[in-house]
């Protein structure tokens, strides 16, 4: 279990002069708590405070918050309790309902209901959806346009089998591309509950001519090339003063992976034990690791050329994009690239201008350190298919809602679980992804069952769905 990995992971945690980010909270939470004289000079730092998107906020970072307020603080807080999706991974909604208890000083809220991105007719939708949560703060969304026409009827599309839906899916996007021939595939989004969901839906645009593809929940990692690269560069600058830092260790296990050494899984375990037991670094825990010379020899080469790649970058002053080629070359990564094929290349020059985004070297090295630096290349034109957890904050001017069955949207533990409301409030935020049309659709059998539309389809007022004389 977790629990019995916790003490070694927080050795190691130490060893890195490191925290992780539930640390960044709990400790100055904790140490805030303890020692009223502590809270007292952080709370006289600042006057106000901003939180925004505060219906993500967990109750740790309540505290913080509170903490660092304290009695006469002005707490500032943006949110939209409409768009808390976030419950299952420790999101609290009710401390946004509640705000004015936590500080009563606070003024009346602003109510932000001016939209600039939907047609009314979606926003009347929204909004009857976000009316039937009986806990929901209440607000109006409203055009900007007080004049703006209701904009084209949604749609309701009933099928027979996911496969159906997928050719329905495909045949309103090919309408969509006719009736405008310069709209863009990306100006559209399917979007999903869940993404066992997907594979019908790719198909039948697969083969609809239709590019499509699945937008995972976290962004891909480079390319292994890549990572190497970026390691080798960590590796060197974390040697100063003749000494290693053990923060790159990670940098120093992907450095002997690629180019490859030969390297087993048991030797390298055998140099990880070593360096944990005497407190070294990996790279400083070589020489005197249980080990032949012959074994070492691999181990000692990684270390002899982060130390030349260290010695260059003494030596002369390296824009990041530079410092990157040069570990690239000098680790004997960049020969490669002659063979590699127009996807890596492409990557590589993502990798370079994220690296001419960075500033510094030393920005760049620790933005590497948290995996904080974004390098994909160019998107393709495509029609992205996504969950509608990965397309909160997105926007899109048609939005397909497949997969509307009540067990699948709300997902059938929803009640059991309390998380009914919830599930409602995550289409709300499908609803108001759309900013021109919007296509709902559910199918009679899913899988192996009989199967009804959802509950939140009845909760749009039926003449949404109809033209207006």
């Amino acid at each position: 279990p977790a629990a019995a990995l916790l003490p070694d992971y927080t050795k190691a945690l130490a060893a890195r002069a490191a925290l992780d980010f539930d640390d960044l909270i709990a400790l100055p939470v904790r140490a805030m708590r303890d020692d009223p004289g502590l809270a007292a000079r952080w709370q006289g730092r600042w006057a106000e405070i901003l939180v925004d998107e505060f219906q993500d906020t967990n109750l740790a970072q309540h505290r913080l918050v509170k903490l660092l307020a304290g009695q006469g603080g002005r707490v500032f807080a943006v949110g939209d309790d409409a768009q808390s999706i976030y419950g299952w991974r420790g999101a609290a909604v009710a401390e946004l309902r509640r705000f004015a208890e936590h500080y009563p000083a606070a003024p009346a809220p602003l109510r932000l209901e001016t939209n600039y991105r939907s047609t009314r007719r979606i926003l009347l939708a929204a909004n009857a959806v976000a009316a039937c949560d009986p806990e929901a703060l209440r607000k109006v969304l409203r055009p900007a346009d007080a004049r703006s026409a209701m904009g084209p009827p949604l749609s309701l599309t009933i099928l027979e089998t996911p496969e159906e839906e997928g050719r329905a899916v495909a045949r309103r996007l090919l309408a969509l591309k006719k009736k405008t021939p310069d709209m863009a595939w990306r100006d559209a989004a399917v979007l999903l509950r869940a993404t066992f969901l997907a594979d019908p839906l790719l198909l039948a645009l697969r083969e609809a001519g239709i590019p499509a593809g699945l937008v995972a929940e976290r962004e891909p990692d480079p390319p292994k090339e890549i990572l190497a690269a970026q390691a080798w560069l960590r590796l060197a600058l974390s040697f100063r003063d003749g000494a290693w830092d053990p923060a790159a260790d990670d940098a120093f296990r992907r450095a002997c992976v690629l180019p490859p050494r030969g390297l087993s899984g048991r030797l390298f375990a055998r140099l990880r034990d070593h360096a944990t037991e005497a407190g070294l670094a990996l790279a400083a825990a070589i020489p005197t690791m249980p080990a032949t010379a012959d074994e070492r020899t691999p181990f000692q080469a990684v270390a002899a050329t982060a130390q030349e790649i260290a010695a260059a970058f003494a030596s002369q002053r390296l824009s990041p994009a530079d410092a990157l080629q040069l570990a690239a070359t000098r680790a004997g990564l960049a020969s490669g690239l002659r063979q590699a094929g127009p996807e890596l290349l492409a990557a590589w020059e993502a990798a370079f201008a994220a690296a001419g985004r960075s500033g510094s070297l030393g920005a760049y090295a620790d933005a590497l350190a948290l995996g904080n630096v974004a390098g994909e290349a160019e998107a393709p034109d495509a029609i992205a298919l996504m969950t509608l957890h990965r397309a909160k904050g997105l926007e899109f001017d048609h939005v397909l809602l497949p997969g509307l069955e009540d067990g699948v949207f709300p997902h059938f533990r929803a009640e059991a679980q309390g998380s009914l409301d919830e599930e409602r409030r995550l289409f709300y935020v499908g609803l108001t992804r759309a900013r021109q049309t919007l296509w709902l659709s559910w199918v009679r059998r899913r899988r192996d069952w009989a199967a009804k539309p959802s509950r939140f389809i009845a909760e749009i007022p039926q003449q949404l769905f109809r033209e207006v004389a």
